[in-house]
């Protein structure tokens, strides 16, 4: 049997459970892979495998850097699009990822 501080605890626990289970999560995971520059593009990958091909498999461009994959690709664009993404944040002059 559980007593009184038992109870808390798993009240505790299952309110951070329901935290996790927030349909944002997803997002702050995806700005935070951006902002530490690890999502796993081409690049990236081809930094790590030798051999591996650096070309962007949407559009063909040479390379698929974070900046090509978010704001270069025009195949990429439409899909932000289509998932909420204002095209004018891809207007500005990006040297990286966090400015």
């Amino acid at each position: 049997m559980l007593s009184s501080s038992d109870d808390s605890v798993k009240d505790l626990w299952m309110e951070h459970a329901r935290c996790w289970n927030i349909k944002k999560v997803h997002r702050l995971v995806f700005v935070w892979r951006v902002g530490y520059e690890i999502l796993p593009t081409n690049v990236k990958i081809a930094s790590i495998r030798n051999g591996f091909n650096e070309s962007c498999p949407r559009c063909g461009a040479n390379i698929e850097t974070l900046l090509h994959a978010l704001c270069e690709c025009a195949t990429s664009r439409e899909v932000l699009t289509i998932g909420g993404w204002d095209l004018s944040n891809n207007e500005k002059p990006y040297d990286k990822c966090i400015n």
